[in-house]
């Protein structure tokens, strides 16, 4: 595997052909995923060599490709680069991939083309709204243990300072800021806190993606994931599936309605 990925990130570097980078995600996939030994702490390839070769050639391939999917491609093997980081000091909490993700905010600014920096800014997005939703899951259906105080604090401290930066730099980056404070609300045995957390932060980045006239269907979508994890989570055995949708069908004709009102009243065509 190892091969593979260094030859075909060579001749990607010397053609520049995005074959040679599709090769190069597949060969490299390989290595994160079972076939390499991922998520085991004996696997050959987690020692500090291999996990500091890995990062170099990401984020050599990330700064010197500029071009998609090469773009995506690297991003995603330095966000498992970071995974594999965690697995290789033998770190037993779970904010790891916050941690991972934050971690990786000032990559987006080597991103040249402001085109491309949007694209890959919804990555950021799209791993924060998954976390989200597995992280309100986890809460609710296990019984994991609690976070150390120090490091959830420590994360909220963080997460705070990011989305005052944030704020004056990339807005739209600001919904992966909620993440941060996950493990100070961890304390909620039933996972309400994280579910008004994230319930808001869904109705908001709709708002958000509304008022900036941009496509509202990740919003929407990802508002609609936020609605059936929260109805698993709570109402499984409490209110009947069908009345459940039905609701939920009425409040997103209600925010369509909304969204449309504001729309009409900015003079933008709906």
């Amino acid at each position: 595997s190892w091969c593979m990925f260094v030859a075909a990130l060579v001749h990607y570097m010397l053609w520049r052909h995005e074959a040679y980078g599709v090769v190069a995600f597949l060969s490299g996939w390989t290595i994160f995923t079972s076939l390499g030994g991922f998520g085991q702490e004996q696997a050959s390839y987690l020692d500090w060599t291999s996990f500091g070769l890995m990062v170099v050639l990401s984020f050599s391939w990330f700064y010197f490709s500029q071009r998609l999917p090469s773009l995506l491609f690297s991003w995603l093997f330095l966000f498992f680069s970071g995974l594999s980081l965690f697995l290789l000091v033998s770190y037993d909490g779970f904010l790891w991939p916050i941690w991972t993700l934050f971690l990786l905010v000032p990559v987006l600014w080597l991103v040249r083309e402001e085109s491309n920096r949007r694209i890959v800014e919804m990555v950021y997005l799209v791993v924060a709204a998954i976390s989200s939703i597995i992280y309100l899951s986890v809460r609710a259906e296990s019984n994991v243990v609690l976070p150390s105080v120090t490091e959830a604090v420590l994360l909220a401290i963080v997460s705070t300072g990011l989305g005052i930066f944030l704020y004056q730099k990339r807005r739209g980056l600001l919904f992966i800021v909620p993440l941060g404070f996950v493990g100070v609300l961890w304390i909620d045995e039933q996972a309400i806190l994280l579910a008004i957390l994230f319930e808001l932060s869904a109705l908001l980045y709709l708002l958000y993606r509304e008022r900036r006239h941009a496509v509202v269907w990740p919003a929407f979508l990802y508002f609609i994931l936020v609605q059936i994890a929260i109805y698993v989570i709570y109402a499984w055995d409490r209110l009947n599936m069908s009345l459940f949708f039905l609701i939920g069908a009425l409040l997103i004709f209600l925010l369509s309605g909304v969204l449309w009102w504001l729309r009409r009243k900015g003079g933008v065509a709906s």
